[in-house]
C-alpha cells in the first residue's frame, strides 16, 4: 500500500519540482531586468507583475497532468515573446523603432494595459474551470481513439474532397503566377504577385488563402487519421494530398515564420501526438529557450532578401529583446499614442476584421489594421507592424474592452483546451478538437497581430473544419 501511494505521488512531486523552477527562474529574470536601466519604475513594476503572473501561468500549464496545449502556445509567446521583453525595453528605454510615443506617460499606460490584460485573462481562464467541470470528455493521450464506425464511410469522402480543393487552389496558382507564387524568399514572391498585376490586398488574401487551406485541410486529414482512427484509402491519400498542398503553400522560405511555427504545431498535434505526449514537458520547458536560440536563425533565412541564409545565428538575449522581433510592446505604446490623438474607433477596426472579405472598392470605410494605422501615427516608415491583442481591444473599446475582452479570450482559451483532447462524442467532437488543434497553430500569429493581417487565414482555415462537419453529417442522413 506504502509503495502504491509513492509511485501514485511520484509524479506530482516532480510536477510540483518543475513548477518551482520555472517560478524561480522567472523570477531570477524579472528581477535581472529590473537591472539593465532605471527608466519608468511604477510602469515596469506593472510589467514585472505581468511578467510573474504570466510565467505563473506558464508553470500551471506545464506541471498539469493534461496537455493545454492551446494554452502553452498562447503563453510560450505571451510571457517570454510579449511581455518580458517588453519590460527590457522599457527598464532600458531601448527601442526598435525611432518614436515619438516612447515617453513615461504613454509608457505607464501601455504597461497598465498588459497589466489588467494578463490580470483579466488569468480571471477567465480559471473561472472557465469551474465552468467545466462535469463536461465528459475522451482522452486520447495513447494516441488515438477510434471514431463510432458508423460516420467513417460520411466523413471519408469529405476529407478527401477538402484535400483535393487544397491542392486543386494551388496548382490553380501555380499555373497562373508560375513556381515564383510559391518557391523563393519572401521578397521575391511579393515582386513576382505584383509583377502580376494584383494590388496590394489581393496579393495578400491570396497568398493567406492558400496557406490557410494548406494548414486546414492538413490538420483535418491529419486528426481524422491518426488521432481518431479514421482508416482506408482515402483518408490515406487525403493525408498526403494535404501534406503536399502545404509543403508548396506553406514553402519554409516563401512564409513568416509564425507560419512555419504553425505547420510544426499541427504535425506535431496530430501526426507525432504520441511524441507530444511523451515528451510534453520537455517541449514545453525548451519552447521559451528556441525563441531566442531558433527564432533568430529562422528570421535570417527567410527575410525580405533575395538570397536565402542558412547560418545558424547566435544572439545576445538582451540585445534580441530590443530586436523588431519582439516589439509587441512597441506597438502596445503606438497604439495608446494613436488613441490619445484619433480616439478609439468604437469596434470599426474589430468590424472590418470580421469582414476581411468585403473590398474596399465596396466598403470605403473599411479600416486598415491597428498595427499600421498606429505606426503611421507615431512617424514610422515601415507600416507593416504587428499589435498584440490587448492593443487591437484598446483600439476598439478603450480599457473596458480590454478587461471584457481578455475574460472572454481566457474562457475560450481553456474550453479549446478541454476539448483538444476529445477524440469524438454523439455531439461532434473530433470537429471542435480539430478548431481546437488549428487555434493553438495560430495563436502566435493571431496574439501578436495584427488581426486584419491574421484572421484572414485563420477563420478560412476554420472554415474548412465547419465544412467537414456538414457535409459528412449530410452524406450520412444521405445513406
Amino acid at each position: 500500500m506504502r509503495s502504491l501511494s509513492a509511485a501514485y505521488s511520484r509524479p506530482h512531486s516532480r510536477s510540483n519540482v518543475l513548477q518551482l523552477a520555472i517560478l524561480t527562474v522567472n523570477a531570477l529574470i524579472g528581477l535581472w531586468l529590473m537591472t539593465v536601466g532605471d527608466s519608468g519604475l511604477f510602469a515596469s513594476l506593472m510589467m514585472f507583475a505581468a511578467l510573474q503572473i504570466s510565467g505563473a501561468m506558464f508553470a500551471y500549464v506545464v506541471a498539469s497532468d493534461k496537455p493545454r496545449a492551446v494554452s502553452f502556445v498562447l503563453l510560450v509567446f505571451y510571457c517570454y515573446g510579449f511581455i518580458m521583453p517588453g519590460l527590457y525595453q522599457l527598464r532600458a528605454d531601448d527601442y526598435y523603432w525611432p518614436s515619438v510615443a516612447t515617453d513615461v506617460a504613454t509608457a505607464t499606460i501601455a504597461s497598465f494595459i498588459v497589466f489588467i490584460s494578463v490580470i483579466f485573462f488569468a480571471v477567465g481562464y480559471f473561472t472557465s474551470l469551474k465552468l467545466s467541470f462535469g463536461r465528459p470528455s475522451i482522452s486520447v493521450e495513447s494516441g488515438g481513439s477510434v471514431w463510432p464506425q458508423r460516420r467513417h464511410a460520411g466523413s471519408r469522402w469529405v476529407i478527401f474532397a477538402i484535400s483535393c480543393l487544397a491542392l486543386a487552389y494551388v496548382v490553380f496558382l501555380l499555373g497562373k503566377f508560375g513556381p515564383a507564387m510559391f518557391f523563393g524568399t519572401r521578397y521575391e514572391i511579393s515582386q513576382a504577385i505584383a509583377d502580376a498585376g494584383l494590388d496590394r490586398s489581393s496579393r495578400g488574401l491570396t497568398r493567406t488563402l492558400s496557406q490557410a487551406l494548406g494548414l486546414g485541410s492538413l490538420a483535418i486529414a491529419g486528426y481524422a487519421r491518426f488521432r481518431i482512427g479514421v482508416r482506408g484509402f482515402l483518408v490515406t491519400t487525403a493525408f498526403f494530398v494535404a501534406l503536399l498542398a502545404n509543403s508548396i503553400a506553406n514553402f519554409p522560405t516563401s512564409i513568416p515564420r509564425y507560419w512555419l511555427v504553425a505547420t510544426a504545431f499541427v504535425l506535431l498535434f496530430t501526426v507525432f501526438y504520441r511524441v507530444f505526449v511523451s515528451a510534453r514537458r520537455f517541449i514545453y520547458v525548451a519552447t521559451p529557450l528556441m525563441l531566442f536560440l531558433v527564432f533568430p536563425t529562422l528570421g535570417s533565412y527567410n527575410r525580405r532578401g533575395s538570397e536565402v541564409d542558412l547560418t545558424f545565428k547566435v544572439v545576445n538575449p538582451a540585445d534580441y529583446m530590443a530586436s523588431g522581433d519582439l516589439d509587441g510592446f512597441q506597438s502596445i505604446l503606438n497604439v495608446v499614442y494613436m488613441v490619445s490623438q484619433e480616439g478609439i474607433s468604437w469596434g470599426a477596426h474589430m468590424m472590418s476584421v470580421l469582414l476581411f472579405f468585403v473590398p474596399r472598392s465596396i466598403w470605403s470605410g473599411k479600416t486598415f489594421s491597428v498595427g499600421s494605422e498606429a505606426a503611421d501615427t507615431v512617424g514610422y516608415e515601415f507600416l507593416t507592424i504587428s499589435m498584440p491583442f490587448p492593443g487591437e481591444l484598446y483600439a476598439n473599446g478603450g480599457f473596458a474592452a480590454v478587461i471584457l475582452g481578455m475574460v472572454a479570450f481566457g474562457m475560450l482559451v481553456r474550453r479549446m483546451d478541454s476539448t483538444f483532447d476529445e477524440a469524438a462524442d454523439n455531439r461532434g467532437g473530433p470537429y471542435v478538437a480539430t478548431a481546437a488543434i488549428l487555434l493553438g497553430a495560430f495563436m502566435p500569429i493571431l496574439f501578436r497581430g495584427s488581426l486584419l493581417g491574421s484572421f484572414a487565414g485563420f477563420a478560412s482555415a476554420i472554415g474548412l473544419v465547419v465544412g467537414w462537419c456538414y457535409l459528412s453529417k449530410v452524406r450520412l442522413r444521405l445513406r
